[in-house]
């Protein structure tokens, strides 16, 4: 029940780092550097049933490296194994596999990772592990249809399979996973999208099993769609003038809460990092239409 995190240590060179919160108000916290590790996305981090942390990253120190999944065998990670699973290159320099956003993350409900990436190539990649231990893998190509700089997230289904929302060539997309591994999927074009590789779209399931996705559009940005499968007609709604940093989850209610920058009384022209006052919406019904 503590919060944890996954980071990037940079004290004397790049190492993956880990903390755990020794209480409910992290008042005291325990670091650890794990291993050698660099990358420019952050790693994703889910808890496993046991209670025990799973990450997940692209390691470039491996220039451009394979994405790993560590899985620690302790609260504290400890100990950890490490495994290396897709090495998914599409020339013979691997340079168009560099992942230019976070690889993101999510655990099935039998624990099994499952991570998702926008190569530089701007091909949306899935890679399923087959077992919590991730023994083997499977990896397929999502969409091929976009260009430098798109980005993705990855959740999990009310059906157990995965859900992966992405920008591809100025769209938004979800994709519905039809089978665990994701050997069959239907696409669903949501609108036109403002393509940040920094501010990938993110998702989560609500609670009577619909898909909310937040995302970026260069006429309002972000907006937030809900949508149950197979998303024929989708409810949207405007965030308000904010940043296009967010971050999406559900509350007890099973109803969006979103974490957003309002810059709506900022003063132009900015100069330097985007400011604004930290926000937190509650939506009051699922589809945020009524407030």
């Amino acid at each position: 029940g503590l919060p944890v995190a996954a980071f990037w240590s940079w004290a004397e060179s790049p190492m993956l780092g880990f903390a755990r919160c020794e209480d409910p108000a992290c008042s005291s916290v325990r670091r650890s550097e794990l291993y050698e590790a660099d990358s420019w996305p952050n790693p994703g981090i889910a808890i496993n049933g046991r209670g025990l942390p799973v990450m997940a990253f692209q390691n470039y120190t491996f220039y451009p490296g394979p994405i790993q999944v560590v899985s620690c065998t302790d609260a504290d990670c400890g100990s950890f194994e490490v495994v290396d699973t897709t090495f998914d290159c599409v020339d013979e320099t691997c340079e168009s596999f560099w992942s230019q956003n976070t690889v993101t993350f999510a655990l099935t409900a039998d624990d099994r990772p499952v991570a998702t990436y926008a190569s530089s190539s701007g091909r949306i990649g899935l890679m399923v592990c087959v077992d919590p231990e991730c023994t083997s893998f499977t990896s397929q190509t999502i969409d091929d249809t976009g260009g430098d700089s798109e980005a993705a997230r990855v959740a999990i289904g009310p059906d157990g399979n995965p859900v992966i929302g992405y920008y591809s060539d100025g769209t938004a997309k979800l994709a519905f996973c039809l089978d665990p591994f994701c050997g069959d999927i239907d696409v669903i074009e949501l609108g036109e999208a403002y393509r940040n590789l920094w501010a990938p779209p993110d998702l989560a399931v609500l609670g009577d099993g619909r898909i909310a996705m937040a995302y970026g559009s260069p006429a309002a940005n972000p907006l937030l769609a809900v949508c149950s499968y197979p998303c024929g007609n989708p409810s949207v709604w405007h965030l308000s003038d904010v940043a296009p940093s967010y971050r999406l989850a559900v509350g007890p209610d099973g109803l969006p809460l979103i974490a957003y920058t309002d810059i709506s009384e900022r003063e132009e022209p900015v100069e330097g990092p985007v400011t604004g006052r930290l926000m937190v919406a509650k939506c009051t019904d699922p589809t945020c239409l009524g407030g």
